[in-house]
Formats: structure tokens, sequence, C-alpha cells
């Protein structure tokens, strides 16, 4: 009787190991999603919260695109024309062979009811699932137009 109970035992222990391990790994992808996530953002928001950022730019970002939208407007279509040239960016690749988990996009949209001066910034990272790309953590930030509207 006592080795079936300690049988019992044992055997909940090895069944608790592997779930251990893949909630361990989940929470290092979580950490490292986030400091990326969080070095976009900043580099943006400086970025775009720059007074040299003409008004004419910014209004040609879409306004709100729906979060479930598969055709978001990427920021990437708008970078060039929105960041003023004294300000270099340095993005981090959309793809990273060495961390998947990083792979990613970045969206951008106008928020609507604010005169369009606000405009959210929407950090996807995305995995292969099903012979296709899912979204499994989402980020977002705004940041205000700062610049001369009349420019």
């Amino acid at each position: 009787m006592a080795v079936f109970v300690m049988a019992v035992g044992v055997l909940s222990m090895v069944v608790l190991y592997p779930l251990g391990l893949r909630e361990s790994r989940q929470g290092q992808d979580d950490l490292q999603q986030a400091m990326l996530a969080d070095r976009v953002f900043n580099q943006l928001v400086a970025a775009l919260s720059h007074t040299e950022v003409k008004w004419s730019a910014w209004k040609s970002v879409p306004l709100y695109a729906k979060a479930q939208d598969s055709n978001k407007p990427e920021l990437n279509a708008y970078l060039s024309s929105l960041v003023p040239g004294s300000i270099s960016l340095n993005p981090p690749s959309e793809t990273d062979t060495d961390n998947p988990q990083l792979n990613h996009k970045i969206y951008c949209h106008r928020v609507p009811g604010t005169s369009g001066k606000i405009m959210g910034l929407q950090v996807d990272f995305l995995r292969k699932l099903r012979l296709k790309d899912e979204t499994v953590q989402s980020y977002y930030a705004e940041v205000m137009f700062q610049g001369n509207p009349e420019l």
C-alpha cells in the first residue's frame, strides 16, 4: 500500500515538471517581448513627438483600424515621411531566426475623436501557427502631435 501511495505522489510530480518548464519558457518569452516593445516605443515616441514632424505627414496616417482587421496600416509605410531627417531610427528587424518569439510587426493609426492629433502605435508579436502568422501578444502606446498643425 505504501509503495502505491508513493508511486502516485512521484508520478504527480513527474507530470508537473514539463508544465513548469513550459511556464518558465513562456515567462522568458514574455519578458523579451516586453523589453523589445519598450525599446521600439521609446524610439518611436521620441521621434514622433519631435516638433519637426509635419502635420501633412501626420494626417497621411489613416484613422483607427479595428484590432482584428487584417489590413492594419504598417508603420514602415509612413515612417520615412513622418520622422524628420535629423532623427535617426534604428528599429529592430521584424524577424529573428535565433528568437522566433520576437518576430513582430509595428502598426500605427490616428485615434478618432482627438482631432487626429493622437497616434496609436501597436507592436504585435507573431508565431507561425497552423501555417500562418498569428498574434500571440500585443503592446500599445500613444503619441501626441507636437508640431505646428499649420505647416
